[in-house]
């Protein structure tokens, strides 16, 4: 597995509700970035979300990821609803995404098929140029909204959002530079 499909598929572990693989997965995350040096601040973000979620109890991971995505609908991880809405264009953007997931192998398992954890994993499994395209024309709009209603205060999840999101910066300059 590449280091860019190991970091997509353990982010999206980490965005799920916190499971027994929650502090695997946020090792393994960042030890995909460890010696890419364009994701170096990538890299710290995610060692600080972990330096802050390692001193929480399991009981206390449940408590704030419910807090933060459960109990705050402007930060929705679902992808189309920070898009579109509920307007009628969501709907096809679902049944796009249902579709995306089931030619690349991904089971649902209770969100619906826009959520950001199932979308983070189809980037990993893409064709590097497709992933490049479903994180420009959908994720980083999505995430920089959610990034932008994000409540203030010390929640560590916006730094993890914070290096995805760079992950996502730095895919799309390097595809530019190998382009030139």
């Amino acid at each position: 597995m590449t280091a860019r499909r190991e970091f997509f598929e353990h982010a999206a572990t980490v965005l799920s509700y916190p499971g027994k693989d929650f502090r695997e997965s946020v090792r393994r995350m960042g030890d995909a970035l460890a010696g890419e040096p364009p994701d170096a601040s990538a890299a710290g973000l995610v060692r600080a979300f972990a330096t802050e979620m390692n001193r929480l109890t399991d009981t206390q991971l449940e408590e704030l990821y419910t807090r933060t995505f459960d109990l705050t609908p402007e930060i929705s991880l679902e992808t189309g609803w920070q898009l579109y809405g509920e307007a009628y264009e969501r709907g096809s953007f679902l049944v796009a995404m249902r579709k995306m997931l089931r030619d690349l192998g991904i089971a649902e398992t209770g969100e619906l098929p826009d959520h950001l954890t199932y979308l983070l994993r189809a980037v990993g499994r893409l064709p590097a140029d497709e992933g490049r395209e479903l994180v420009g024309k959908y994720l980083s709009k999505s995430l920089s909204k959610i990034l932008d209603r994000f409540p203030q205060g010390d929640n560590p999840y916006r730094k993890l959002l914070e290096a995805i999101s760079v992950v996502f910066e730095n895919s799309s300059t390097m595809a530019e530079d190998a382009k030139r």
